[in-house]
């Protein structure tokens, strides 16, 4: 059982039902032995990872509560099992495994765990992203326990969809994965362009009175290319290449 819910009364609810419970508890709660509640938060030094003490009820038989010490302490309340020398798994900092003595109802415990314990083991150990950022407003620290809980339902699923898959379906995954490729934006080829001089359009009154003339601009394609340098001034110019400068830069050609 989740550590929210372990208790003492509810360990004796079940236990005349043929239910026998295993489970973390929080140490505040009412009866437990307060002997084997442990104040430090972290291990000692001089104390092995493994070192375990508990105490047996006098009243309800078979009830024990249990305090070992792995990197912090444990403390846990059971209705059944062994407190027999085992030994269990664990990883260290460096990522290697290795194995551990500790009684065997704790073996119990992590064989049969599931549920709750799972969800917070996944979502508080291994990709909490509520413990990596700290914030001083409690709202920003509930959303990101939300944010938690929704990696870890999705990994759950994911895990429990690719545990069903076949050696066949393996296959297939592994050849629709080799074909899939990312698309890389190519611009389509064009062709050579055909440079034909158009005169420009605009007309503007001459130097003698009734006469008129091309309005004279400076060169589109010098102003574009050659941005540092003034073109000189024509009265015609390349559609062609306007069209083709303006595609590339995106500038727009007045």
């Amino acid at each position: 059982m989740d550590r929210y819910y372990t208790s003492v009364p509810f360990a004796m609810h079940l236990l005349p039902r043929g239910f026998y419970s295993i489970g973390t508890v929080v140490t505040h709660r009412l009866g437990l032995c307060k002997a084997v509640v442990e104040k430090k938060k972290k291990r000692p030094a001089d104390t092995e990872r493994g070192t375990f003490t508990f105490s047996e009820s006098t009243l309800v038989a078979n009830m024990k509560m249990i305090h070992l010490w792995d990197n912090r302490p444990v403390h846990m309340l059971c209705t059944g099992g062994s407190i027999e020398l085992d030994r269990v798994v664990r990883r260290e900092k460096s990522g290697e495994k290795v194995e551990v003595a500790c009684p065997k109802v704790l073996k119990n415990y992590q064989t049969y765990m599931g549920g709750v314990d799972v969800h917070d083991q996944l979502r508080l150990q291994r990709y909490s992203v509520q413990l990596a950022v700290r914030y001083k407003k409690y709202y920003k620290r509930l959303f990101l326990g939300f944010v938690d809980l929704a990696i870890a339902n999705a990994f759950i699923c994911l895990h429990l969809e690719l545990c069903q898959l076949e050696e066949c379906d393996w296959e297939i995954v592994r050849r629709s994965q080799g074909l899939q490729g990312t698309p890389t934006k190519r611009r389509a080829p064009q062709g050579p362009v055909e440079h034909k001089p158009v005169l420009t359009d605009e007309m503007r009154k001459g130097n003698k009175e009734g006469s008129m003339k091309r309005r004279t601009r400076a060169c589109k394609v010098c102003t574009v290319l050659k941005q540092k340098i003034s073109g000189g001034d024509t009265s015609s110019y390349c559609s062609g290449c306007v069209e083709k400068i303006q595609v590339v830069t995106g500038l727009p050609m007045l």
